[in-house]
């Protein structure tokens, strides 16, 4: 972590290499060290155009309620397309982005309230993300964007999403070469990590068919990508934790302030290219999107 440089307002931090430890350790370092009242959030892959901080920072300005402001992220070997804009917190545990891999040209206008934004660059208040916990360390990487989002909209506060401010991602080969490689274990396990914790007991008990339902199909993801001793292994640890897993659930619950039907939904899910391009992906899609829009429908109304 390198906190580049700090104005009345912001502080910026490169966001580096972390290795196997993953990066929530040195984000929170960041916020914790930095003195200003916000702090601008930078993996070391990402590469801000000019005037995105103060765009982000007008956001800020026009909203008293805001702890997180993101930016839209285009891919750096080819800013003609998005990598995402803002996202939206599913009840699968699954944080759906909007645009995703979209064109520039002709992509839909992203919502500005959204429910949980990816990691890549972000301006974070930083007495509120302190307040919230600051980001989870033992999830390491994958999902920790999305359990930092829940609780910090848990909490009250709002997240916004400004598409003119612009941040270039590349791919780096550091953190990446080495949690990639355990995807499958870090993806698994986390998702029932935050289902566990986050959740409330009747939201998972009426979400179980759907959970259930979509583990299979994580199940028949890692057997076709050979992993499939990765998602045993997340199992395993998740079992090996759960005591510590439930006193962090019994410590969030007693302070959360929204309900799960104001903090989860069930958008789009998003699907890599790689996925998108199975066969049978696309009916699968529509499938799995209608299934959970009506199974959310039941679980939010009772």
């Amino acid at each position: 972590m390198r906190i580049k440089a700090t104005i009345s307002l912001a502080a910026v931090a490169r966001i580096c290499d972390q290795g196997a430890a993953g990066p929530c350790r040195a984000r929170n370092s960041a916020l914790r060290a930095a003195s200003a009242p916000w702090v601008f959030l930078l993996d070391e892959d990402a590469y801000p155009a000019a005037g995105c901080l103060d765009r982000l920072l007008e956001v800020a300005a026009a909203d008293p309620a805001a702890a997180i402001i993101s930016p839209r992220v285009l891919r750096a070997s080819d800013p003609r397309r998005i990598h995402y804009d803002g996202g939206h917190a599913h009840f699968l545990a699954e944080l759906c982005l909007d645009n995703a891999h979209r064109l520039v040209e002709g992509a839909s206008p992203p919502s500005s309230r959204p429910t949980a934004v990816a990691t890549t660059a972000l301006l974070i208040h930083r007495e509120r993300a302190l307040d919230a916990g600051l980001f989870d360390e033992d999830l390491v990487f994958f999902r920790e964007d999305l359990d930092f989002s829940l609780r910090l909209r848990a909490a009250g506060w709002g997240i916004r999403h400004c598409s003119a401010a612009i941040v270039h991602h590349g791919r780096s080969d550091g953190v990446r070469g080495v949690l990639h490689r355990r995807r499958t274990f870090y993806q698994t396990r986390n998702r029932w990590r935050i289902i566990l914790k986050i959740f409330e007991a009747r939201t998972i008990l009426l979400s179980l068919p759907w959970q259930a339902g979509y583990e299979l199909l994580n199940l028949a993801l890692a057997l076709r990508c050979g992993t499939i001793g990765q998602y045993g292994s997340a199992f395993i640890d998740l079992f090996r934790r759960l005591p510590e897993i439930l006193a962090s659930r019994r410590k969030f619950q007693a302070h959360r302030r929204l309900p799960d039907r104001l903090l989860l939904g069930a958008p789009a899910l998003s699907w890599t290219p790689e996925v998108s391009s199975a066969p049978l992906a696309d009916p699968l899609r529509f499938f799995l999107d209608a299934a959970c829009r009506a199974g959310w429908h039941r679980i939010a109304d009772k």
